[in-house]
């Protein structure tokens, strides 16, 4: 006899002993019962409980959805797909539980049995990925890793940054095109000083910590996005704006001929404003159409000042990070301080420098 036909035989006899033996096999759970049929409790639906319970065929999916349904001829058997994730007539459909499109901004559904997950994109969290991070310091410990991540600003406007992670704080430094949406206080815990890195033509990043020189130590830094109020008007705002603006003494103080300058990872480096200049300040330029600056800086007020951030107080940045977070730069101090920037002259060998707003974690 052939497969097929010995496959067909065994069905057939199967299914007579399982049709002859309807209701008639006692049972007390499935296993009790020939293949395809289940151990229910004869009556009209799950609530009848019978002292007995019997052998019924069944053709769901899952054997714990069948029940007895009485009728006109007589007690047939039903499936019950109720919360149980499946649909069809025997329940054997899974329900995509992903078809509603629940998880936000981005996040990859995962359906399951009944049930779904969010795999969020960096920057989100919750169930829904619904969540949006306005800072790197919401993030979770065990999803702080150093990288590019997407976040909101007041008017939930997405934008990008760069997080930089240490034991007990981070820096965030802000996309270049996307300074305009950051929200500058949120995304610091520190008004005394920033991070300034510097990228230099050989690639290599480099670190200064920049504050006030002790005279000025209680006061502020000021971290204005292309505006300066009462502070100097960088040189080419107007040729390479819109511009992250660090201020260092405001025009009431910078005008005075007095000792000024900066302090760089601990040491001040000063000079004496000899003819009451307001500028005291550091101007990132965004430059979106790559404009070459204008004004005296081929030719004038080059200083070692310019320059001591850069190389005499300068530490190798522990991470990198990349390119399109530097912007050219224009540092201007005094009166007798010095005019500067990047990429001309004694600085043609710097690349940009980007701002590192501090928080802690």
């Amino acid at each position: 006899m052939s497969m097929l036909k010995y496959n067909v035989v065994v069905y057939v006899l199967l299914s007579t002993f399982i049709k002859t033996t309807e209701g008639t096999l006692n049972c007390d759970e499935h296993l009790d019962c020939p293949a395809g049929s289940a151990c229910l409790p004869p009556g009209f639906g799950k609530a009848k409980q019978p002292a007995q319970k019997k052998c019924y065929p069944c053709s769901c999916a899952d054997l714990n959805q069948c029940y007895i349904q009485g009728g006109l001829h007589g007690m047939v058997t039903q499936c019950n797909c109720s919360e149980s994730g499946f649909t069809g007539c025997n329940c054997e459909t899974n329900i995509d539980d992903c078809a509603s499109s629940p998880c936000l901004y981005g996040g990859t559904c995962n359906d399951g049995i009944n049930y779904y997950n969010c795999t969020c994109l960096p920057g989100f969290s919750g169930g829904n990925c619904e969540i949006a991070f306005s800072g790197c310091d919401d993030l979770q410990p065990e999803d702080r890793v150093n990288g590019e991540y997407v976040i909101y600003n007041s008017q939930d406007e997405p934008y990008k940054v760069y997080c930089e992670f240490h034991a007990s704080y981070g820096f965030t430094f802000i996309l270049k095109e996307d300074a305009g949406k950051a929200d500058l206080n949120r995304l610091r815990s520190y008004y005394t000083e920033v991070l300034v890195r510097h990228l230099r033509s050989n690639g290599h990043q480099y670190d200064t910590t920049m504050e006030q020189i002790n005279t000025y130590s209680s006061l502020n830094l000021s971290i204005q996005y292309n505006t300066n109020v009462d502070y100097a008007t960088p040189l080419n705002s107007a040729t390479m704006g819109p511009y992250l603006y660090l201020g260092f003494l405001p025009t009431s103080i910078a005008s005075s001929q007095t000792t000024q300058g900066y302090r760089a990872n601990g040491h001040d480096f000063t000079f004496s404003n000899c003819d009451g200049n307001p500028n005291s300040y550091l101007a990132f330029f965004v430059n979106p159409n790559n404009n070459d600056p204008t004004g005296y800086y081929m030719s004038c007020c080059y200083t070692q000042l310019m320059r001591y951030w850069i190389g005499d107080a300068a530490n190798q940045a522990p991470n990198y990070i990349p390119c399109k977070y530097f912007y050219q730069f224009e540092m201007h101090m005094g009166g007798c301080g010095g005019y500067a920037i990047n990429g001309y002259n004694t600085l043609d060998d710097i690349f940009g420098a980007a701002l590192g707003f501090r928080f802690d974690i």
